[in-house]
């Protein structure tokens, strides 16, 4: 059973992702579709959603998204993930970093 509170909050993914894609966090919440900016926000919804154990809205509220936005992202990287092993080597390094 987790914890009633997590130990990693969605700003500790998104300041993790934005350091390690050498992006401000302002970029990453900001809304450019210019690649590769949504590539990164997507793994930051993925992570969070995994390691904060946090629902898609509250994600959402936290990264200025809809719900369905942080859904649609997850599942996006996670198939992804199935064929870009440079996309699943970073999610498996963030993921190990911010789990310590």
């Amino acid at each position: 059973m987790r914890d009633i509170a997590p130990s990693i909050s969605v700003k500790d993914v998104v300041i993790a992702v934005s350091r390690e894609a050498d992006i401000p966090t302002e970029a990453l919440l900001g809304r450019s579709k210019r690649s590769p900016l949504p590539r990164w926000r997507n793994l930051a919804f993925l992570l969070a959603h995994e390691l904060a154990h946090q629902p898609y809205t509250e994600i959402g509220r936290a990264m200025d998204r809809n719900h369905s936005t942080v859904h649609y992202g997850c599942k996006r990287t996670k198939r992804d993930m199935e064929t870009d092993y440079a996309l699943r080597f970073t999610y498996d390094k963030l993921k190990s970093e911010l789990n310590g």
